[in-house]
This record gives C-alpha cells, structure tokens and sequence, in this order.
C-alpha cells in the first residue's frame, strides 16, 4: 500500500485539497479593493496594496514608489513597501484583472511553490523518506498557519530553502545559478535578503552573490526603468524611494514603530511594544555591533551548511524590518537542523531541531486563537530565533576541525 502511493504520489491529495480549501475560504473573505487598511480583516490585505494597487498604478503611467502619489490615487491602502522592482513584474502580471481572478492565480502559484519548497526540504532532511515528508510538511502549513504559506513573504521563504539547499549540496554548488535564483528571489525584501548576501560574502561565496545581483537586476529593469520615466527622471525615482522607506518607518504605516498596533518582531520592533517607547540610537547601535561579530565569526569559523541558516536568521532579526509572519524563515534552519540530525543523531544536534521548530510552531497564532496579547508569544518566538542561531553558533566551535564539520564549503 505505502509503495503505491509513494510511486503514485498520491499522498500529496491531502495537502492538495487543504490548499483548495484555504485558497477558496480566502479568497471569499478577501479585504476588498476599496475598504481602508485600518478596518481590514488582513485577508489578502497585503496582495491588494503589494500586487494588485501597485500594477494598476504602474499602467496608468504611475509610480508606486512615491507615496504621496500612490496614495492619493488609492487612499484606502498602505504604501507600496520598498521591494525592489522585480516584485511589480507580478504586479503588472495580474494586477490588471478583477480582484478576485487575481487573487486565485496568485494564491495557486503561492500554493504550489510552497509544495515544491517543502518537497525540497523533505529531500534534504530524508531523500528515503520525502515522499510522506514533504506532503506531512505542506499539509502542516495549510492547516497550522495558511496565511503564511500563501502570503507574499512566503515566495521570499521559497527563495532562502532554494538557496540554502544548493549550499548543502556540496562544493560544487557554492556558485549554482539555482542558489544565485534563490538569493535574488530573497532579496526582493530587501531588509531579508540583504543581510543573507553579507553573510554569503562572509562566507566567501562571492561568486554565488555576483551571480544573484546579474539575475535581480535583469529581472528589475523593465520595471524600474518604467518607474523611473514615471517618476521623470532617476534623482526622482531614488528621492521617491526615499520617502517611501520613510513614510514606511513612520506611524502612518503599519510596519513603523509608533503605530499602536505595531507587530514588527524585529529588535527595535520588539523593544518598542515591550518598553512602549521608540529606542535611542544606542539600540541599533548594539544591534549593528553584534550583525558584524556574527559576520566576523562566520568568515572565520565557516560553520557547515546545516548550522549556517540558524545563524543567518538570528542576523536578520537583529535588523529592521520584520514582521510576525516572517517567522517562517525558520522552516529552513528547522529543516537544516533535522538534516544534520539525521546524520548525527546526538544530543547537541537534537536541541538544535527543538530550538528551530519551536519557532514555526508559532506561539504567535496560538495567542491569537486564544484572545490573549502577542507580544508575548512574539517575544518567546524570536527568543527562541536567537537560541538557536547561538546554539549553532556554538556547535560551529564546539565540532571544528571534527568529522561534524567535515562538510563545509570553505572560501572560494
């Protein structure tokens, strides 16, 4: 029976017709084109100021960079947040159909893109046991928390799994194009795939981080040069870009600091929603300190590939801006460290798997479902974040030179 469906693939029915489920339910219960952010029920909220209102802007001649500008022209929606311009290809894509018909073609590809990513994961944690792995996990995120498989930040997640497992494969991958497509996917936040590239450099893998600036560029000229003539000239197109990072860093916007529903899970995020004021400079001051000793200690350990994510993330989150749903990033160190444990079946790897999937179990949307604050459950989830980045961090020290390190990549 198992062989049948292994060879028939059958098993994925079940995450199939959960994603049918949570695509239909969500699409019902879409924000609608019209209705200001601040009364939104945060269904496709995002996809609707992100993907449709911005593609719309952009072929009426508009540039969505500019806030002044694209608010006036749709001043029930937040600001279009500084992605870079690859990201309106989808856009301009989709964005030109009837709300609904957009959401379904964007949902379906999210959906299946988050398959293919957990298909991947469950090859690198168990290649003799992805064929139930991979579906379990799929299924696991439709039920646990859909919102943050079929979300924008998600195809970003997507980017880092491709990324990281072409690191894991070995030596020969260290300059892959699919990894180059995975980090360029990632930095199209900026504020995520930025920190990732530093560490790549770090690392020594330039040329990976060379070849993933060729295919973000490529793929953000049409949009850029457009936004560019909008905004009639490229000192104009960079000042709207400007103030579009400062009218997202301000209260008007749900990602800046003084909003009172703020659930920005970043440092500077969390300080302010735990203390209840904005930080001083010495924040990010500390913040930016211990960003360059991981960079420093990555280009001098060069943990293994499966320690490496752990690590990566603690460093993102050190910086602005993340929010809750950009938990999901450690799915990746999740998988990297059942990877390593399925190797090395020992203590120290086995607390690194508990300290990774604590977060994606996401004590956040547990809060929710009871009615309780989650601040709280934001704060053990993040804790948890730096946890297990310093617990690979200290592995790194702990097994060098040993046979447990005996993978890693080295400079190039």
């Amino acid at each position: 029976m198992f062989s049948t469906l292994r060879r028939l693939g059958l098993v994925w029915i079940i995450p199939a017709a959960l994603g049918v489920v949570n695509i239909v339910t969500t699409v019902r219960n879409a924000t609608p084109l019209t209705q200001p952010w601040q009364d939104s029920n945060g269904v496709l909220l995002d996809f609707r100021d992100l993907v449709v209102l911005p593609g719309r802007f952009l072929i009426a001649g508009g540039n969505p960079y500019d806030p002044a500008l694209y608010l006036a022209a749709n001043p029930w929606a937040q600001e279009f947040d500084p992605y870079l311009p690859s990201w309106l290809l989808i856009s301009i894509a989709i964005g030109w159909l009837p709300l609904a018909a957009s959401a379904l073609v964007y949902l379906v590809a999210v959906c299946a893109l988050s398959f293919a990513t957990c298909k991947m994961l469950a090859r690198w944690i168990s290649p003799a046991q992805a064929w139930w792995l991979g579906p379990a996990i799929a299924s696991w995120g439709q039920i646990w928390f859909p919102m943050r498989v079929l979300g924008s930040s998600f195809i970003c997640v997507c980017g880092f799994a491709l990324l990281m497992w072409q690191l894991a494969k070995g030596a020969d991958r260290r300059s892959s194009w699919f990894g180059a497509v995975g980090l360029a996917v990632l930095v199209i936040k900026p504020q995520l795939g930025v920190p990732v590239a530093l560490f790549l450099l770090a690392y020594g893998l330039w040329q990976l981080v060379l070849r993933a600036i060729v295919v973000q560029v490529a793929a953000s000229l049409p949009t850029m040069v457009a936004c560019t003539i909008a905004a009639g000239g490229p000192a104009q197109f960079v000042d709207s870009i400007i103030r579009d990072v400062q009218h997202a860093s301000s209260g008007a916007s749900p990602t800046g600091l003084g909003i009172s529903e703020s659930f920005r899970t970043d440092v500077a995020g969390l300080y302010t929603r735990v203390v209840g004021e904005v930080p001083g400079v010495w924040l990010y001051a500390v913040v930016v300190t211990v960003f360059v000793g991981l960079l420093v200690f990555v280009a001098l350990v060069k943990p293994r590939q499966e320690l490496l994510p752990a690590i990566v993330v603690m460093g993102v989150y050190l910086l602005p801006v993340n929010l809750s749903y950009d938990i999901a990033l450690m799915i990746v160190p999740a998988a990297a460290a059942a990877a390593l444990l399925v190797r090395h079946k020992d203590v120290h790897t086995l607390i690194l798997v508990v300290l990774t999937a604590i977060p994606i179990a996401h004590l956040h949307r547990i809060t929710l479902a009871l009615g309780l604050d989650k601040t709280p459950a934001d704060v053990a989830d993040v804790a948890c974040v730096f946890l297990a980045g310093a617990w690979a961090a200290f592995l790194s020290m702990r097994t060098r030179g040993t046979a447990y390190q005996s993978s890693q990549i080295g400079s190039e």
